[in-house]
Formats: structure tokens, C-alpha cells, sequence
């Protein structure tokens, strides 16, 4: 790691832990995800290469940028812009009391949150682990979507396996259902599922997610709008869940769009379209240094060709 000065540990996890420091040769601050692989099945090498490839290929300003990765020392390190604000579930919370935020800033943030899963599926990746802990705030307040290490690029299948966080799960339509989850969570400053007596477990979480209906109450003040968005994301139904279209159409939605700082680099469907082409230059370079990178990984790894092509990830490489 001669290119990097470790400044601290930020997080830990049962993948291995993430670092700040500092690009010796920018100066800039950067996280370091350190997952350690040496009793990580080949799947589990793949989904590492998956979340390489995956994170490199998207550009865009609400998703964490990719720097870089490496192996080294029984370790694949994979180096990403640094959010100076933490994640969000950290920005919910002040000394360890649950914040209640306005609805202009619950609508800033979501928007922002919605306009990159909209990017991420349009490029045929589906998130599957959305929450606060993989949600990030910028130093300017921007937010920056990251974590992929359970997405799912899809191919001619469906993306059927179980994934992802049993707060934010649902059977169908993943994202969508794991959005709403996330802006109950800024609205109400708690989980929707939560069961009520403590120590119950997950079967208690599962059965409250399957049945318990939803409902923003009118004790907190927000807007019959807002109150209408979290109970349709969170709808039983899949058939009544909106798609990530119909919500952005939604106008509560379009005017935190209009109000964005960064506006003028969408267009009017929420696709990111910067008018600078340096921007576009800059994603395609972290493209192809993931994909350098990735096929580094593989031979370190072991990783095989069929296990890249299962996760429809060999077309991309």
C-alpha cells in the first residue's frame, strides 16, 4: 500500500473493515475497502470481482467513484472516493438521538438516492442491498450511493436469488421496496418493521414485514404527498408498487429534482448528461482501470471464466 498513508479505521464488518487515508501522490482522502480472502469460497472471489467491475462502470455524482483496486498480502483492497459525512444512518442520528429531518431535506436526499438507482438500472444493475449503512453524504451534502458487493448485473435471467438486508427485503422488486424502507426511515428517524418487544427475532422482522400495514402518522408533520410516497413504495402488492419512473414523475419528486445545485446536468428524465465532456472522459477512464483491474483479480484469485459468466460478468471484462 506505498501509494496510500492509512489515517484511520472507519468501519468494520464481516467482509473485513474499511480505512481513510491519503493518496500519497494527490494528497487526496480516500476509503479503502480490506477484505481479506483466504477462506472465501471462489463464489464469494467472484462477487468480489463483481463488485470491482460493477462499481468502476458506473459514473455517476450520486454514486461512490471508483479509484482502484489491488490484491495484496491475502487481501483485495478496493480504493473509492471518500464521503467526509459518513453514511446517512449516521446523519440520522446526534448524539445518539434518532433526528426527525425536515421534508425539504428528506426530499433532497431521496431524490438524489433515486435519480442513482434509476442510473444503476437503466445499466442493468439492480443494487439489492439499498440502506442507510450503504448510503453515504458528501462533504458539500450531496449523497453518494455505494456497497455493491450484493448486486446483480442481469443478463437474459431474472434476478431471483435472496440478497441483501432482511429490513430492506422484499420478495419482488428489491430496490424499489428497499427505497421506500430508506425514506420511512428519514421521515419516522426509525424502521418501519421493527418488531415492538424486545428480543424478537427474525421470524418476528419477517412476519412484520409480510404483514404489518405501513402508515406515516399525522403527528408528524409532513405532506399528505410525502405521507402517500412512503405507503406506496411499501405496498404489499408488487402490482401497486410504482416503478422508479412513475415516482420520479411524481411532482413533490420533480420539484427537489428542479431544486438540485446540479440540476442542469440531467435531463428532463433524470439522466445524467453533463455538459462538461470532461466528466464522460473521466468515467470512461475508471472504466477500463476497473476492468485492468478486475482481470488482475481474477488470475490472484482463481477465479474461472464460467464463474464470471454465471454473474453475466465475463461480457463485461
Amino acid at each position: 500500500m506505498e501509494e496510500y498513508r492509512k489515517i484511520s479505521t472507519v468501519g468494520r464488518g464481516q467482509f473485513g473493515s474499511v480505512i481513510l487515508a491519503r493518496e500519497v501522490a494527490t494528497g487526496d482522502k480516500v476509503a479503502i475497502k480490506v477484505v481479506k480472502t483466504k477462506r472465501y469460497t471462489e463464489k464469494q472471489r467472484a462477487d468480489l470481482i463483481r463488485e470491482v467491475v460493477v462499481l468502476s462502470g458506473v459514473h455517476h455524482p450520486f454514486v461512490v467513484a471508483y479509484r482502484h483496486s489491488f490484491y495484496k498480502a491475502a487481501a483485495v483492497y478496493i480504493v473509492m472516493e471518500y464521503a467526509e459525512r459518513g453514511t446517512l444512518k449516521a446523519n440520522l442520528a446526534k448524539d445518539g438521538r434518532k433526528l426527525k429531518l425536515s421534508e425539504r431535506r428528506i426530499m433532497r436526499y431521496f431524490v438524489q438516492i433515486l435519480l442513482a438507482l434509476m442510473h444503476l438500472h437503466r445499466e442493468q444493475i439492480l443494487h439489492r442491498d439499498l440502506k442507510t449503512e450503504n448510503i453515504f453524504v458528501a462533504a458539500d451534502g450531496s449523497i453518494k450511493l455505494g456497497d455493491f458487493g450484493v448486486s446483480r448485473v442481469l443478463g437474459n435471467t431474472l434476478a431471483a436469488t435472496r440478497a441483501g438486508t432482511p429490513h430492506y427485503v422484499a420478495p419482488e422488486i428489491a430496490d424499489v421496496w428497499s427505497l421506500g424502507v430508506v425514506l420511512y426511515e428519514m421521515v419516522m428517524g426509525k424502521m418501519p418493521f421493527r418488531p415492538r418487544k424486545p428480543g424478537a427475532g427474525l421470524p418476528q422482522l419477517l412476519d412484520n414485514i409480510l404483514h404489518k400495514q405501513i402508515r406515516v402518522p399525522r403527528s408528524r408533520n409532513v405532506s399528505s404527498s410525502l405521507r402517500n410516497l412512503v405507503s406506496d413504495l411499501l405496498s404489499k402488492d408488487p402490482d401497486d408498487r410504482p416503478s422508479l419512473r412513475s415516482v420520479f414523475k411524481r411532482s413533490i419528486v420533480r420539484h427537489a429534482f428542479d431544486a438540485l445545485p446540479d440540476r442542469e446536468d440531467f435531463d428532463s428524465k433524470g439522466r445524467y448528461a453533463p455538459y462538461d465532456s470532461s466528466e464522460e472522459d473521466e468515467g470512461e477512464s475508471a472504466s477500463r482501470r476497473g476492468k485492468r483491474d478486475a482481470k488482475k483479480l481474477q488470475k490472484r484469485l482463481g477465479v474461472s471464466r464460467s464463474s464470471l459468466r454465471l454473474r453475466n460478468l465475463s461480457n463485461l471484462m
